[in-house]
Parts: C-alpha cells; structure tokens; sequence
C-alpha cells in the first residue's frame, strides 16, 4: 500500500501530514517528523486491523482535509516552493482492499 505523505515547514518546525488517513506530526527536523509520522502511521493501521470489518473499513477510508491534497500534488508538480517535501510510503498492512 502507498500513503501519500507530505512535509512542509511551518517557521521553525516541520510539518508531516498523512493525506491517506489525516494524520499529523511535527518536530524540528524533517526526519524527525517523517519518523513520527512513520510511527503514528503504524499504530493506526495496527489498531485498524484490530476492529471489526465494518469499522476498520471506515477507519482506514479516513482522509486528510482538501487542502493537504492541493498543496501535495502542487509540490508533486513542482508548482509549490521547496519548503514542502511530497513523498509516498509504502507499508505492508492487513488492509487487502479495505
């Protein structure tokens, strides 16, 4: 499975944002707030898989706001400044076709 994932600076921290499943991170470096969002991510797809079917499809059709789509595929375009990292994880899951 692919999340697509993004990073942007926000003064002096940086922001991780799932648009997969509308998770967030931050810190004060950028892998710091990949490695955070890496984590959240785990943990939120291991308790997903943990519910019934009917729930865990819900949790994990969950998405992030508009906005982070538009500012995502704008830095996947090179449109947007450089202060914003798009990027797609890929992690195996239990999900199947959730």
């Amino acid at each position: 499975m692919e999340i697509r994932c993004l990073i942007r600076s926000d003064g002096n921290i940086y922001v991780a944002m799932s648009l997969d499943f509308g998770l967030a991170a931050q810190a004060e470096s950028i892998a710091a707030a990949k490695g955070k969002l890496e984590a959240q991510i785990e943990e939120y797809i291991r308790e997903a898989c943990e519910q019934d079917s009917a729930y865990k499809s819900k949790l994990l059709a969950r998405k992030g706001p508009f906005s982070w789509f538009i500012i995502y595929y704008l830095a996947k375009l090179h449109i947007k400044s450089r202060e914003i990292l798009a990027f797609t994880e890929r992690k195996p899951t239990c999900i199947g076709h959730a």
